[in-house]
């Protein structure tokens, strides 16, 4: 595609010299190859804006458009100074180029929603980005120093509270704590954490070895099949709200589901320090 784009550019160059027109218009199909204006499915404008700035802009069929670029040079084969991009006419991204690289301060947005800001030096990510909720709130904080993150990054929730610092060296996470609603600081096991049987996933399956009854009409009809049981973790670990989601037959469900709600308290899931309830579900197979 950039090669493409890049015959394409110096074809729009030489219209504009052989015109000697201050603004040239190209049209394509999709696949890049010239066409008449009515045919298009992209159009092309390039245009001089002042002695050593040079505009380049893309547009779709609908006039809509897609990207501008500045150059440095009337071939454009230079970028340098502002451009943006946009996805149904509304900016995507807004930055800079200095003789070919990123450099300066980029803006992305999600429909017309700021997103985030960051810095870049040559290509790579230098200096402060900030990540923002859809209500303009910051969610992650953090400094690039050549391209990796380097110090304190700092996560918020959307009403704007400090619940999480990362510490970073090089680019290597050197560790990290989490804040509950009173500012007490938190190791991340403290703060958020899906449930767990006790045991792990290994004691889960042995239970449900030890404790699985074939029902004899399954083994008389020969029936076999895999039983996916849903159910809730609560505030203290105990299992509630079975259900069956993909059953086989009633047997198989039944003793499936008897299973589940044998099984002992299980580890609470957590989220901000606090208990929370989870819903689960467990594929339990039958075969003979």
């Amino acid at each position: 595609m950039k090669q493409i784009l890049f015959i394409l550019i110096s074809t729009i160059c030489t219209n504009a010299f052989a015109q000697k027109s201050d603004t040239t218009r190209l049209y394509t199909d999709a696949s890049m190859k010239t066409v008449e204006a009515k045919d298009a499915t992209f159009k092309f404008k390039y245009y001089k804006k002042a002695p050593n700035q040079f505009i380049f802009e893309m547009f779709d069929k609908n006039n809509s458009i897609l990207k501008s670029e500045s150059y440095l040079d009337s071939l454009i084969q230079i970028k340098q100074g502002p451009f943006i991009e946009y996805i149904a006419g509304n900016p995507s991204v807004k930055g800079s180029y200095l003789n070919n690289q990123l450099h300066g301060d980029f803006s992305y947005y999600n429909k017309e929603v700021l997103k985030r800001t960051a810095k870049f030096e040559n290509n790579l990510l230098n200096g402060a980005m900030i990540e923002y909720f859809a209500n303009g709130q910051p969610e992650l904080t953090g400094q690039f120093i050549n391209g990796k993150k380097t110090g304190e990054w700092k996560g918020y929730l959307a009403s704007g509270r400090h619940f999480k610092t990362q510490n970073f060296d090089n680019d290597k996470l050197v560790d990290e704590f989490y804040y509950d609603d009173n500012g007490k600081k938190l190791k991340k096991e403290e703060y958020e954490r899906v449930p767990q049987f006790y045991g792990g996933t290994v004691a889960f399956s042995k239970f449900i070895s030890q404790n699985l009854k074939y029902p004899k009409e399954a083994i008389r009809d020969r029936t076999q099949g895999k039983v996916v049981v849903s159910f809730v973790i609560d505030f203290d670990g105990s299992v509630i709200d079975v259900k069956i989601s993909k059953g086989v037959d009633m047997f198989l469900d039944d003793e499936a589901k008897r299973i589940i709600e044998l099984s002992p308290k299980w580890i609470p899931g957590l989220q901000n320090g606090k208990p929370v309830k989870v819903a689960y579900s467990v594929p339990i197979t039958f075969s003979l």
